[in-house]
């Protein structure tokens, strides 16, 4: 019983602490964000201290605990921004620990032990180790996951950071559904989409996984686009632009795939550069600051940027990798993603030999068939009912087009669907929501669909 209370009120302790540093940088940034903005926010703040702070001490467990008093703290001091959600964080806090109470915490794979302890933990006992990336290649990636973890979580867990990921994105997006008016048509796609993903989110929470990057970036992605979807209508555009670009970098520095999130933020700011009330001059400020820091942290790593992205090594320096040693690691991803268990790496690269395998493969994964019949069913349902209907919200437009650039990124670079998950899951519940605006499928079908 005792490991359960200590993590119960571990991730309590991080998740106040995590609303604490949201509200500082909430405050910042000039925004009303809602409680479970609060947490997303206060994550990438966390990441960001992690980062700081690695550069010239180990995140112990008393780094932990400086950082998490520092942001319970913030969150008392900064109460007043937080208590008419009071309702919501208390069942928050309820959720949290019914979760910890049935989780299972025995949900290895084969990276948690190649890589995922290991870099946990040198973190957690040493300062950035210059050249680490030489120990192992994996040892190189970058994820901003690995230096929040030990300052929200302990080793035995491994699941709090992924679970306080979970809480916020479906406060937040619980939040926003109360807000919107199911009755009023131009805000119909986003009701649905918000309702769905929220449905989505609640059927994958009992698999969180133990510091899981791809489990994190699916729920930042949903995330995303539901914010993307209502910006134009949004009451207060410079706190939903604020958050659009904070959670595409905490994407981004979690795992690199997801990158084209901070590009499609681009692009849905130069849709809306001329309204002022977007303030980005802060936000892009900060989102500069953490970039900066991160990509400096994965030069010491392994002198690269983006590290196995060749191009962005620096070879001349005294600890790195070797560009060889770059250029491989991103064959093996590349090759692994199209065909597992072959160790012909460039025969695999070669040709489109791997493409039915693979294709095989993939079918068996249901999220797959999820997306067919998204694509479809919004297909059919903009063609056959949209001459009568209004002409389609130029954020639909940009996130939907948006959102199959990625799609093709994801199966050009590395298409295995876990790498992908969160651009399928998004494409798909946007292809639901424009059927459903448009009244072609009904909720039972839709809950058929998901349960499924």
């Amino acid at each position: 019983m005792t490991p359960i209370v200590e993590n119960c009120l571990l991730a309590f302790c991080a998740g106040v602490a995590s609303v604490g540093y949201g509200s500082g940088l909430a405050w910042f940034l000039r925004i009303r964000p809602n409680l479970g903005d609060h947490g997303i926010l206060g994550l990438l703040v966390v990441g960001f201290l992690g980062c700081i702070l690695h550069f010239a001490v180990a995140l112990s467990t008393l780094v932990q605990a400086i950082v998490l008093a520092g942001g319970v703290m913030i969150a008392i001091a900064s109460w007043r921004d937080t208590r008419s959600h009071a309702s919501l964080g208390l069942a928050a806090v309820a959720g949290l620990c019914i979760f910890v109470l049935l989780h299972r915490q025995a949900q290895g794979n084969y990276d948690l032990g190649l890589y995922y302890l290991q870099a946990f933990e040198w973190n957690r006992q040493f300062p950035v180790v210059a050249g680490l990336g030489n120990l192992h290649g994996r040892l190189a990636f970058n994820s901003i996951l690995f230096l929040i973890a030990p300052l929200t979580d302990r080793i035995e867990s491994g699941w709090v950071t992924n679970l306080l990921v979970t809480t916020f994105v479906m406060l937040s997006l619980w939040s926003r559904l109360r807000q919107l008016d199911a009755s009023d048509h131009r805000d119909r796609t986003q009701y649905w989409f918000l309702a769905l993903a929220i449905l989505v989110v609640v059927l994958r929470s009992s698999g969180l996984g133990i510091l899981t990057a791809d489990a994190i970036v699916v729920m930042l992605v949903v995330y995303w686009v539901a914010l993307a979807l209502g910006l134009s209508r949004a009451e207060d555009q410079r706190t939903v632009f604020a958050l659009l670009t904070t959670s595409a970098v905490l994407a981004a520095v979690v795992k690199i795939s997801t990158a084209p999130l901070v590009i499609l933020t681009m692009v849905l700011y130069w849709f809306h550069r001329k309204e002022e009330s977007l303030g980005a001059a802060r936000v892009w400020a900060f989102a500069g600051v953490v970039l900066t820091a991160w990509i400096l942290h994965g030069v010491f790593l392994s002198g690269c940027a983006v590290y196995p992205v060749s191009p962005t090594c620096f070879p001349e320096l005294p600890w790195a990798v070797s560009l060889q040693q770059a250029a491989d690691e991103a064959m093996a991803i590349k090759a692994w993603a199209r065909q597992p268990f072959e160790a012909d790496f460039a025969r695999v690269l070669q040709d489109w030999s791997w493409f039915l395998p693979w294709l095989k493969k993939a079918s068996n994964y249901r999220v797959m068939a999820f997306l067919l019949v998204g694509i479809a069913l919004g297909a059919a349902a903009l063609v056959f009912a949209g001459a009568k209907s209004e002409r389609q919200s130029r954020d639909l437009v940009v996130a939907s087009a948006g959102l199959a650039v990625c799609v093709a990124f994801w199966f050009w670079s590395a298409p295995d669907v876990r790498f992908g998950l969160g651009f399928i899951l998004a494409a798909s519940l946007v292809g639901f929501s424009v059927a459903a605006r448009r009244g072609c499928i009904n909720r039972s079908f839709i809950r058929t669909h998901l349960e499924s």
